[in-house]
């Protein structure tokens, strides 16, 4: 999954579409225009410029990055800043048609104005029909928003607090993202270009200067690190990035060559693979590092199709500085 979300395009990984419902309940109607109140009991979303009511009951969970009732029940945001929303819609739609052909049932779409921007709301049943989910995106030319919810089907309650959650939702640029709140694990990129970007699921992304969509154009630059569970011993961790190189082939990608070695990030051991390839004819160096403790895995991976001497060695730099929380 997390090659998929770093190479091809995220938002197909972002729309979650996993679990599913049975019926649908009491359907939702969303007025051509939406005004969200500021400051009318919003919070900010840890690690999102979004601020939004919290449900009853939901406490946010800094594992999983999400606000959350249990493992069915959730709301998860997913910003892409610099990402022109008509794109991000064209998008969205496409994936909305392929996931009915696959089982995913639509119960209501729409379009509208949500706080002077443009937006589309989507509320169905999940492909196994055992959940629901509501999806808002939203955004204009120099970005875009996504908040994913997922509810059991038949919580009635669930559903109803989640949608005025959602609509209560608005963004505010200037505000402190606090990234190192969500995440297990601190980096080090202050002599480099590579600024934060944003967060999908559980990886982070870091293009040059923080601008871009990395998950969605092909031939960016960028950094992602990705958190899953601890490891037992340096095979897995070999094994798991073997795989990785596999995944990496089956999306498309050419592997000309690579090699791996072990190495030590702040006293622990780590494996790192080199890989030179091609993507859609775009020559690529993919840079790969995973270091475990007791508790988490660190996935680095650095992927560069301009500069890419250049750009290797700052990955490797940056890498050496990772530590885990």
């Amino acid at each position: 999954m997390i090659l998929k979300v770093a190479l091809i395009a995220a938002i197909l990984i972002s729309l979650d579409f996993k679990s599913a419902c049975q019926k649908n309940t009491i359907a939702i109607n969303i007025p051509d225009t939406v005004f969200s109140r500021v400051n009318n009991g919003q919070l900010q979303i840890a690690g999102t410029h979004i601020f939004m009511t919290k449900p009853s009951g939901f406490q946010f969970n800094f594992a999983a990055n999400r606000l959350e009732k249990n493992d069915s029940t959730y709301i998860k945001i997913v910003e892409t800043p610099s990402a022109n929303y008509t794109d991000k819609y064209n998008t969205f739609i496409g994936v909305i048609k392929m996931e009915n052909a696959g089982g995913f049932k639509t119960y209501y779409q729409k379009d509208f104005i949500f706080k002077k921007q443009k937006a589309i709301i989507l509320y169905g049943l999940d492909r196994i029909k055992t959940t629901e989910q509501i999806i808002l995106l939203f955004g204009n030319d120099t970005g875009s928003t996504m908040i994913l919810s997922r509810f059991s089907v038949g919580d009635q309650k669930s559903k109803n607090e989640i949608l005025k959650s959602l609509i209560s939702a608005y963004k505010v640029d200037s505000s402190n993202l606090n990234i190192s709140a969500i995440q297990n694990f601190s980096v080090d990129m202050l002599d480099t270009k590579f600024k934060y970007n944003g967060t999908t699921l559980q990886l982070f992304f870091y293009t040059i200067n923080g601008l871009g969509d990395p998950a969605g154009n092909l031939g960016e630059d960028f950094i992602t690190i990705g958190t899953m569970p601890a490891l037992a011993d340096d095979n897995l961790v070999k094994e798991k990035l073997h795989s990785m190189i596999e995944s990496f082939r089956k999306l498309g990608m050419t592997v000309d060559n690579y090699n791996e070695n072990k190495i030590v990030v702040n006293k622990l051991d780590a494996h790192e693979i080199i890989i030179n390839g091609k993507l859609k004819d775009k020559t690529n160096v993919i840079y790969l590092v995973m270091l475990t403790d007791n508790k988490v895995a660190i996935l680095f991976q650095g992927v560069a199709y301009n500069n890419r001497e250049i750009y290797l060695e700052q990955f490797k730099k940056i890498a050496k500085t990772l530590k885990l929380k």
